[in-house]
């Protein structure tokens, strides 16, 4: 079964202990989280109305992603993955229920030494990803899909 991550804490940690999923983590916006060598801590900017997902990998700051504020408050998970021969990271945030942009979602795909690979906004809720040998296959809460090639 390829790695699977979804918006649904309860299905996220039902894929967890698979085979081929290396790790997952649901991030927090009140405490840092630690997934193996990652570690991950939601900054809100109140000024800019936005907030800064900080992650490190081995102690260093790789990625600095600016989201918006209607994301503090959803759900934020992060997945570690194979991907065409490249460990990479996956992160998904989405807007939480009532924040009058509840069908939008942000998702990037990093390398561990933090390059990006892909990363942007979408109008859809995504509710899962799931990663291929060359790339990301994403599922919308509408029943649509789209397919992300690396």
């Amino acid at each position: 079964m390829p790695p699977v991550i979804t918006s649904n804490p309860s299905a996220l940690s039902a894929v967890q202990g698979a085979p081929d999923f290396l790790a997952s983590a649901i991030i927090s916006a009140d405490q840092p989280v630690s997934m193996g060598a990652y570690y991950f801590q939601v900054v809100p900017i109140r000024a800019m109305k936005s907030l800064l997902l900080q992650v490190h990998y081995q102690e260093q700051a790789i990625i600095a992603a600016h989201l918006p504020a209607m994301f503090l408050r959803g759900a934020m998970l992060a997945a570690s993955a194979v991907i065409g021969g490249h460990d990479c990271l996956l992160l998904t945030a989405n807007a939480a229920p009532g924040s009058g942009a509840a069908a939008k979602s942000w998702f990037g795909i990093f390398r561990h030494d933090g390059k990006r690979l892909s990363a942007s906004s979408l109008d859809q809720q995504i509710v899962r990803a799931r990663a291929h040998e060359d790339g990301i296959a994403l599922f919308f809460a509408n029943g649509d899909s789209m397919r992300i090639k690396l």
